[in-house]
């Protein structure tokens, strides 16, 4: 039988069933720590963690946008949980309690972030051309607004910029807004940008569409939790331009490995285009940096370390107090 979560949210009787189906599976399978994560799994897991006595781990990767709601998440949390790891300094600080909450970023394997097994051609972009990327779902915080009003100010401005083409990567299938494709289809075929921008939808080769672009763009309205394209982006030597609130700004070293902006600002994204469209060393170099950082810090062995670390610390405290209860 499938179980829905969501159940949890409106059903009592369906969540403590669930909770006590959790607690049985824990005690039969002899566990010594719980990790979870997502809100309903990290409430359920933690009362089945707390009634048998085992330590709990939750990996918080959200910001719940109420603020009342993640009060409340908060001091639950406080009380079921050990030790919380949080994605993002924005995650840690969003009114999770900060005694028991560490930074534990998202990681990427590195062996799959190579690319290269798409050509321009088949893209309609040529070698000589200078090409922009946005990877992301289409929705309007994501900011892809903001990305085609600052490709409209860029190629009205000549020069250099004439080489510019921008590709937009996504689809509306989740938290879409109703017309917002459809508005941003019409937007790319007016002026300038008609022919210059190409909305390719949902694509299986993101990865590869990625390899072929000279600068990623991530134009978020409101905080990332994290931000995962910019360090895949990065993983593959580029240099990322993202808005300067949550997540990136834990990654993003300003003017050494990205830049950072203002959010919901088209002519600050647009300046940032420029200086990276007219300075190609300095691109270049920023995008190797990028390498470095992300094989430094985010590399999977490093969320594998942080979680044993964790796990070492919380088993052995566990073994202190039952030794305690045998003496």
């Amino acid at each position: 039988k499938v179980f829905n979560p969501l159940a949890l949210l409106y059903d009592g009787w369906v969540t403590l069933r669930y909770i006590g189906a959790l607690r049985r599976a824990l005690r039969v399978g002899r566990i010594d720590l719980v990790h979870s994560s997502g809100m309903v799994s990290q409430i359920c897991a933690g009362v089945a963690a707390r009634s048998l006595g085992l330590p709990h781990v939750a990996q918080v990767q959200d910001i719940i946008g109420s603020r009342l709601i993640r009060r409340w998440y908060g001091a639950l949390l406080g009380r079921l949980t050990d030790r919380i790891a949080a994605i993002s300094t924005a995650v840690a600080t969003a009114d999770l309690p900060i005694a028991k909450t560490q930074i534990v970023p998202n990681v990427v394997d590195l062996d799959r972030w190579q690319g290269g097994h798409l050509t321009r051609a088949a893209l309609s972009l040529s070698d000589t051309q200078f090409v922009i990327g946005m990877v992301g779902r289409l929705t309007p915080w994501k900011g892809q607004r903001v990305f085609l009003a600052a490709a409209r100010a860029l190629l009205e401005s000549g020069g250099q910029a004439d080489r510019c083409r921008f590709v937009l990567v996504g689809d509306d299938s989740i938290g879409s807004v109703a017309g917002y494709r459809a508005e941003l289809e019409a937007d790319a075929q007016r002026g300038v940008l008609r022919d210059r921008v190409q909305l390719l939808g949902r694509r299986a080769d993101v990865l590869d569409v990625m390899a072929l672009c000279d600068v990623l763009v991530h134009a978020s309205l409101k905080p990332e939790p994290f931000g995962i394209v910019i360090v895949e982006a990065m993983a593959m030597g580029k240099p990322v331009i993202a808005t300067a609130h949550g997540g990136p700004c834990d990654i993003i070293d300003h003017g050494v490995d990205g830049l950072l902006i203002a959010p919901n600002d088209p002519v600050a994204l647009t300046a940032a285009l420029r200086d990276l469209l007219n300075d190609p060393v300095r691109a270049a170099a920023m995008g190797e940096h990028a390498r470095l950082t992300v094989h430094t810090r985010y590399a999977a062995h490093t969320m594998i370390d942080s979680f044993r670390a964790i796990y070492d610390d919380l088993l052995a405290d566990q073994l202190v107090d039952h030794t305690d209860r045998m003496r």
